[in-house]
């Protein structure tokens, strides 16, 4: 087993790249944490969802030699995510090269919905908080902005836009999110 040495790192549900870190995350000091080498669709299905890992407990670096990812496997469920420091990973991935490749017997359980980052999720709860309580005017100034197109009943605006929301239409929740900040400037 290959390991890699002396990391700080910052498990949530949810992996935060490591320029999302916050002052106020709790960082775990951590002084081994064995790495493995898996193809690029083990390492994608791994980091986009909770899996269950056979054979494996506790914490877990993977990498497909481009990126590194750690997370923590509890019960053969990961259930927490993070990555590491940026030139640490520069460091270390050269090395990754070397590995062998290993198969993972896992099993997705459930895809990890939108948002992905900080930022993505800040405009999520930022729009799905504020959509219902936006008024007729600014909210049919919105639909036209977006969807290029005049509807005048105030619940299918709504409903079309919260819909493309939480379908992820990052499209629509850039512009919207946009138009917001725009129109609370003072």
């Amino acid at each position: 087993m290959n390991y890699i040495y002396d990391l700080k790192i910052n498990l949530h549900k949810k992996y935060y790249d490591y320029h999302e870190w916050l002052v106020n995350d709790k960082l775990l000091k951590v002084k081994k944490i064995p790495i493995i080498r898996v193809n690029d669709k083990t390492f994608k299905d791994i980091r986009l969802n909770v899996t269950e890992i056979k054979n494996y407990n506790g914490l877990l670096a993977i990498t497909n030699t481009k990126s590194i990812y750690i997370i923590n496997i509890k019960n053969n469920i990961n259930n927490l995510f993070s990555s590491i420091n940026i030139s640490l990973e520069l460091d270390i991935l050269p090395m990754t090269k070397k590995l062998n490749e290993n198969n993972i017997d896992y099993k997705i359980i459930k895809k990890i919905k939108f948002p992905s980052s900080r930022n993505d999720e800040e405009k999520y709860n930022y729009l799905l908080h504020n959509i219902d309580i936006i008024d007729y005017d600014k909210l049919k100034y919105i639909y036209l902005e977006c969807y290029n197109d005049q509807e005048s009943n105030y619940n299918i605006i709504k409903n079309k836009i919260k819909t493309d929301i939480k379908e992820n239409n990052t499209y629509i929740i850039d512009k919207i999110y946009n138009i917001l900040k725009l129109v609370s400037i003072k």
